[in-house]
């Protein structure tokens, strides 16, 4: 079975528990014969889908219950099934959703990783910022190119610490490419990479 989430930057494939990842601009559909189920934030994408019987749209499966009425599918995946908790997904944007008691209350969408440090490394082009040493909040760094990479998870985790205080909520949930680093500095939080597959494949397994 295939599974695949597309975005607008990258289309990531699931097959058996393993993950591929293409430029969405040089990704043809007719690369795969076999049956794909998918989920798709690309409409422009999308479009092309209607000439591929092969490629079923799942996005119906999955719904929210919230009033957040442009919650892309890819959030409503990933807070599927949670009663209460802080869903973050660290990738090309990081996206932060509060749930409880089965109700997503809203969220917030903020700057990747990539694009906070492209924006560092336009003002600074001296500096090379990327794959750095994240520092814990007792050992502060002492290089400019460590400071601005840890300081980058830091100020989401300290805003994800403080949303816990404000609705009272135990559980943060993470997942993205840059979501162990921030695991990291969030305590007793949880993180899984392919958290929408995972959802996708629990789901889609009860329908075939």
């Amino acid at each position: 079975m295939y599974l695949a989430d597309i975005g607008n930057s990258n289309i990531k494939i699931w097959r058996d528990g393993e993950v591929d990842i293409f430029p969405i601009h040089s990704f043809s559909p007719n690369q795969i014969l076999d049956r794909v189920f998918y989920i798709s934030s690309n409409p422009n994408f999308s479009k092309q889908l209607h000439n591929f019987p092969n490629w079923k749209d799942v996005s119906y499966l999955f719904h929210a219950n919230t009033q957040y009425r442009t919650l892309g599918i890819d959030r409503i995946v990933a807070i599927d099934e949670v009663e209460s908790g802080i869903v973050v997904d660290m990738g090309t944007a990081v996206t932060i959703d509060i749930v409880r008691n089965f109700q997503h209350l809203g969220g917030y969408i903020l700057l990747g990783k990539k694009a906070s440090f492209e924006t560092f490394q336009n003002k600074t082009p001296h500096l090379n910022i990327a794959d750095r040493k994240l520092h814990q909040i007792d050992t502060l760094p002492l290089f400019s190119e460590d400071a601005i990479y840890s300081g980058f998870f830091h100020s989401i985790a300290n805003f994800v610490i403080g949303l816990k205080e404000r609705y009272k909520i135990e559980e943060v949930l993470i997942t993205g490419g840059d979501g162990e680093e921030l695991s990291k500095v969030v305590k007793n939080s949880k993180f899984r990479r392919w958290l929408l597959f995972e959802k996708m494949e629990k789901r889609i397994r009860k329908i075939i």
